[in-house]
């Protein structure tokens, strides 16, 4: 995501899993994680505005949270080596589409 320009900052939920193919469940699992563990779930990109229905979230700021967070550590259990296999799949898709023009265009 970082070769191309985004045609939006900040995209809606929905939006936003039509370009990163995540399940809304993963997100959440991941998002509660987070909040869990005392952090701010802005770090991963989701950002809560008032008057807003939806979560709005920045595809640049959760591609290099899931690289960092979710990808680095080693899996010790096999769910978390299917989530692991989930984030990569997501982030190669997401890569491949934006190469081909889907969401966005080149610098």
């Amino acid at each position: 995501m970082d070769e191309f320009q985004l045609k939006k900052v900040l995209y809606t939920t929905s939006d936003f899993l039509q370009i990163f193919p995540l399940s809304l469940s993963t997100l959440d699992r991941i998002t509660v994680k987070l909040i869990k563990e005392g952090r701010c779930p802005t770090e991963m990109g989701r950002y809560k505005f008032k008057g807003c229905r939806s979560d709005l979230w920045d595809p640049k700021k959760l591609k290099e949270f899931m690289i960092k967070e979710q990808l680095k550590p080693k899996a010790k259990y096999s769910h978390d080596q299917l989530e692991q296999e989930k984030i990569k799949k997501a982030l190669v898709i997401s890569i491949n589409n934006n190469n081909q023009h889907l969401i966005g265009v080149r610098k």
